[in-house]
């Protein structure tokens, strides 16, 4: 059963999504209408607050499904192209494809515990990115832009994938984990990808792997 949600978000606006024990998709379409399908086979419900300038979803974090159950909700969101200010998404137990483009967002929040998220941003306009995971992977696929941003692994595994003409410059905040470039570790404080400076576009990050990886370019793409 999918029940539908729907408002509108006219001008610049804070979004934040909680996700649980189920699938999250996220997409972006054309106009200032965001709309929620959220689908409940009865062990899962979908709160929402909203406003003019914030959206406020809670989609199944009280629940009580289990991974792995044919009865696992699947919630669809589709966020205006309107200027977002902020967009928080937070996933746990379960999976999450975040395909934006065409959104405009300034700042973008992704976390995920004991999850698998993968994040398409090759035609999403996003200044600012934070990605963090614990137990579980994060998968980001950037855009042709500049972009700085935070990248934190406890436990779990984050890969990020740059078009050709992007300069990468990272700043490791943490001596544990793992750190690679195009299969080989970095084990330096800070390093830069080559022709960074050269590159038509840059992007900035600090990462603090901890006990995760974080691998960027990987051989064979980000999954």
């Amino acid at each position: 059963v999918l029940s539908s949600q729907s408002g509108v978000l006219p001008g610049t606006a804070t979004v934040e999504v909680f996700a649980a024990c189920g699938s999250l998709d996220v997409t972006a379409e054309s106009g200032s209408t965001w709309r929620l399908e959220a689908g409940d086979p009865g062990r899962a419900t979908a709160s929402v607050s909203s406003s003019s300038t914030d959206l406020r979803i809670d989609a199944g974090t009280t629940g009580s499904l289990s991974l792995g159950s044919s009865g696992r909700t699947t919630w669809r969101l589709a966020l205006p192209t309107t200027p977002i200010d902020e967009l928080h998404v937070t996933l746990g137990a379960g999976d999450g494809n975040v395909n934006l483009a065409g959104a405009d967002i300034t700042a973008l929040t992704i976390a995920g515990n004991a999850t698998e998220v993968h994040v398409d941003l090759t035609e999403a306009s996003v200044a600012r990115l934070s990605a963090s995971v614990s137990v579980g992977g994060i998968w980001i696929q950037l855009p042709d832009a500049n972009l700085t941003g935070t990248l934190a692994a406890s436990i779990g595994e984050i890969q990020v994938c740059l078009p050709p003409d992007v300069g990468l410059r990272v700043r490791r905040a943490s001596e544990l984990g793992v750190v690679k470039y195009e299969g080989f570790e970095q084990h330096a404080a800070e390093w830069q990808s080559p022709g960074y400076d050269q590159a038509r576009f840059h992007v900035d990050l600090t990462a603090t792997p901890s006990l995760g990886g974080m691998e960027f370019n990987p051989i064979g793409g980000c999954r």
